[in-house]
């Protein structure tokens, strides 16, 4: 549900809430989604070792059909979020909005409310953002979610070759 549409459905109960999202690095989304929608990733690998330029064209395909989801974040254009969660640093973001929110976090609820994070890695399957990704699918990624590179501080890259020296994490909060 967008903002717009929490907003009208909730008015001044939505006004006066503490609003609070969680992002994660774009191109790392654009690869989990796929995996989520599309085809899963013992599948990916396969097709991978045996033609990476059809994963590749299938990847291309999920991209440029996927939506950018501006609405969760922005109200009426303007931004209207209060906390931002990023994905890669989960744990720590969770943790301070607990404190925001003097909510009391505990180690143990974390663990076992988030025991499937990163359960199965790409790494494992030789997997690469390469393996993935071309340039189109890289400009189209960059373009689509630009105001996620920027919330996240994640960095945006100009080519494939640009992924050997790249860190999902991006920038420091």
């Amino acid at each position: 549900m967008s903002l717009n549409e929490m907003n009208d459905k909730l008015s001044e109960l939505y006004t006066n809430a503490y609003k609070f999202t969680s992002i994660r690095n774009p191109y790392d989304l654009m690869i989990s989604a796929f995996h989520q929608k599309v085809i899963d990733i013992e599948d990916a690998a396969n097709i991978s070792r045996s033609n990476n330029d059809e994963l590749k064209a299938m990847f291309l395909s999920y991209v440029e059909k996927a939506q950018n989801q501006k609405g969760h974040f922005f109200l009426d254009d303007e931004f209207d979020i209060d906390y931002t969660i990023r994905y890669e640093n989960l744990k720590g973001d969770i943790k301070e909005l607990c404190h925001i929110l003097n909510i009391a976090f505990s180690e143990e609820d974390y663990a076992s409310q988030f025991p499937h994070l990163r359960n199965r890695n790409r790494s494992q399957y030789n997997l690469k953002f390469e393996s993935y990704f071309t340039n189109e699918a890289v400009k189209c990624t960059s373009e689509k979610f630009k105001y996620w590179f920027d919330l996240g501080n994640y960095t945006v890259i100009d080519s494939v070759d640009d992924f050997a020296n790249y860190s999902p994490a991006g920038g420091e909060r």
